[in-house]
């Protein structure tokens, strides 16, 4: 079980990356196709303990761009705590969720480099309760921007 949501872990780290912010607000990324690489730590855990990096391609449009910046105004009620804050070498982000099932997650990330052509993401994700039990997620992301035009299939 634990293996299993830890992979979705994983997948959910884009996602998070356009939390709501109560202070300040990531700046728009630069249109284009991105390149991410994601390297996912969760000790005590021994298949996931130390992962291999894993990437991928993504595509930005001014339109995602938007709509992540308007999902990122709406407030999510299972979130006690949702702020992403400026400081001088980058934004640092700080959060606390319900999960469905009773269990809360804490969230502890910065974000350094410009966010228009290169950045880095790292964050912690401690989970506690819930079915998944107690466990800590460590993740770094590399965004990269690659060029100003994306793949026709990736649109």
């Amino acid at each position: 079980m634990k293996s299993s949501y830890a992979v979705l872990l994983s997948g959910s780290l884009l996602a998070f990356t356009a939390m709501s912010a109560q202070a300040d607000e990531l700046p728009m990324r630069k249109a284009g196709l991105w390149e991410v690489k994601v390297k996912l730590s969760v000790p005590g855990v021994p298949k996931l303990s130390e992962r291999p990096e894993t990437g991928t391609r993504y595509c930005v449009t001014e339109a995602s761009e938007k709509e992540r910046m308007e999902q990122a105004k709406k407030t999510d009620d299972k979130c006690s705590k949702n702020e992403i804050k400026k400081v001088t070498t980058g934004y640092t982000l700080e959060a606390v969720c319900q999960s469905e099932d009773g269990g809360t997650s804490t969230y502890h990330g910065t974000y350094t480099g410009d966010l228009h052509s290169a950045y880095t993401f790292k964050q912690l994700q401690q989970v506690r309760g819930g079915s998944m039990g107690d466990m800590d997620v460590y993740a770094t992301e590399e965004h990269k921007w690659i060029n100003a035009t994306c793949p026709a299939d990736m649109k």
